[in-house]
């Protein structure tokens, strides 16, 4: 079992990893990795989001990094990436104040770009569709609704 301690959302580039050992729990390595907003499994690896997006072997070796677009600010604050979700071989990634990025992983490709219309939302991925909910009234902000 693997646990990754994120104490707080934003600007991390690294976080602590421990390996535990079942059923005993007891610690069998701890390092850093990069990333930390958010980890999810995907094909036997463990990605982690921070400034890039890190899949990592059962061993926390980088496999490989897929590199996200430059980050903007809004409102004088920076836009961390968060959440992060994996559905089949895609990895949905809100990022850049509120755009929602679709990567095809196995291709490490980036395939889609949803505008932003709230700086931060959930996400949720349910038999292949995107379900979101914005902290915030797109039409109140003068910004434009995904469609």
């Amino acid at each position: 079992m693997i646990a990754v301690q994120a104490d707080s959302i934003g600007g991390r580039t690294k976080a602590p990893a421990l390996v535990f050992e079942l059923p005993t729990l007891k610690i069998v390595k701890s390092l850093e990795i990069a990333g930390g907003n958010d980890t999810q499994p995907w094909d036997g690896k463990l990605l982690s989001l921070g400034y890039d997006l890190v899949a990592y072997d059962d061993d926390l070796n980088e496999s490989f990094k897929i590199s996200l677009p430059s980050r903007k600010t809004g409102d004088g604050e920076g836009c961390p990436a968060w959440p992060l979700r994996v559905y089949g071989n895609k990895a949905v990634i809100v990022a850049n104040c509120g755009e929602i990025l679709v990567y095809d992983l196995p291709t490490r490709r980036l395939e889609r770009t949803i505008p932003a219309y709230a700086h931060f939302y959930a996400v949720a991925i349910l038999d292949g569709l995107i379900f979101t909910a914005p902290s915030s009234d797109p039409q109140a902000e003068g910004q434009r609704p995904c469609l």
